[in-house]
């Protein structure tokens, strides 16, 4: 839960107890793999409205990527990640829109960049100020895994 504020975090734990405690008073016992599964995606979700709160330099995780993200520029509306890629010795870059819950590259056609943390920083302003956005071409569905 890297990037969740504390007051979220408990927020959400608050909940998940009392969903598991009327669980077992409403089934008489503790619910299975397949409500399990639909309750943990109902708390992901749930955290994703209260609007994340992530901050410079925290690690995320995407469930269809294997090495994970590190923040370099966040606002409460956008959040600009980067990965090492070391083939080419720079590194990929992904858009977070909170808003939305989609992530994706920028919608220039040959970006500015993204390999230091001020080139981050101007990306953000560009996204906040609506100079540009996430490519409605290259997006796909915010996953966060962790």
């Amino acid at each position: 839960m890297n990037g969740l504020t504390n007051k979220t975090t408990n927020e959400t734990r608050r909940v998940k107890i009392l969903f598991t405690k009327k669980m077992r008073e409403t089934r008489g016992a503790m619910f299975s793999k397949k409500k399990y599964k639909a309750a943990k995606e109902h708390f992901k979700n749930q955290r994703l409205k209260n609007k994340q709160v992530m901050k410079v330099d925290d690690k995320v995780k995407f469930k269809k990527e294997n090495q994970r993200y590190t923040v370099q520029a966040c606002n409460e509306k956008f959040a600009i990640c980067t990965k090492p890629f070391n083939p080419r010795k720079t590194v990929l870059y992904t858009i977070i829109d909170f808003e939305k819950k989609i992530r994706g590259a920028e919608n220039m056609v040959f970006g500015l960049g993204a390999e230091t943390r001020e080139q981050c920083e101007e990306m953000l302003q560009r996204v906040t100020n609506g100079e540009s956005e996430v490519s409605s071409r290259n997006w796909c569905e915010l996953d966060i895994d962790k």
